[in-house]
């Protein structure tokens, strides 16, 4: 059973839904979801040298939403008792009519289709530190080092993003601020893979020591600054091809994590 005209009748069947009266719906949507994958590839390196101990390394990591939704694909339709019962009257007990029946007639109370879409998007992250361990004295231990990192706007396979500027004028509505702008290169598109800023400016200092007062104490003081890597969509809008996001920093990766700062030697 399948509905005329629809983008797929071979990977899912009708969807049919009756909305009162306790009958059972038939079939299900077809599947929607995401896969995720993350790309990463990082080395560090450790030189002693006298009473210092330098660490330095760098990180790339390119993260992946591969979003895909095709509920509708071979038509999702509901039935009511309205259909068949006494025109205008909305209540089952004195209107009568059956949903069951409306369906045999094929008079639908609502229904929906959905083309397949996808929505593939990457977001590439760069990271590096440094960092030395420098040993004054038996009992001092000094730990200075610096992080950088950064995650730039995420781009769109075959750059079908769009994303909504406050500022740029509107061509249908006199020029009023406020209009969607378009990835990629050509007419109508901003010459561009992405569509937000890049920012640069994320160092991230690291300063500690450890001291030993005695065989039983050690003293840890420390200060660290950190932020956090945006690799994650919360949504998008499919309209006219393109994949309309909305990015929302809801998910991240602390670079605290990834250097900790030296232990004392004994």
């Amino acid at each position: 059973m399948c509905l005329a005209n629809v983008p797929d009748c071979d990977q899912n069947l009708l969807n049919v839904n009756f909305n009162s009266n306790g009958y059972t719906g038939w079939g299900g949507p077809a599947n929607n979801g995401s896969e995720n994958t993350v790309y990463s590839y990082n080395d560090d390196f450790t030189w002693v040298k006298g009473a210092h101990t330098i660490k330095f390394g760098g990180m790339y990591q390119l993260g992946h939403y591969n979003g895909f939704g095709r509920q509708c694909i071979a038509g999702c339709a509901t039935f009511n008792f309205k259909q068949t019962g006494l025109p205008g009257d909305t209540n089952f007990t004195t209107a009568g009519g059956n949903p069951f029946a409306s369906f045999l007639l094929g008079y639908a109370d609502g229904g929906s289709i959905d083309t397949i879409r996808f929505i593939g998007q990457q977001w590439p992250y760069f990271a590096g530190f440094v960092q030395d361990d420098w040993r004054l004295t038996r009992e001092l231990v000094v730990n200075l080092g610096l992080r950088w990192e950064t995650t730039l706007p995420p781009t769109g396979l075959d750059d079908k993003l769009s994303d909504f500027s406050p500022t740029r004028p509107n061509t249908k509505d006199n020029n009023f601020p406020g209009a969607l702008i378009y990835a990629g290169t050509g007419q109508g598109r901003e010459g561009s893979r992405s569509l937000a800023d890049s920012y640069f400016g994320a160092f991230g200092p690291r300063v500690s020591f450890a001291y030993q007062l005695s065989d039983n104490t050690v003293i840890r003081p420390g200060y660290v600054r950190c932020f956090v890597a945006i690799p994650t969509v919360t949504g998008a809008t499919p309209q006219r091809g393109v994949h309309h996001t909305h990015s929302l920093p809801v998910q991240g990766r602390d670079g605290c994590e990834q250097q900790h700062l030296s232990q004392v030697w004994f």
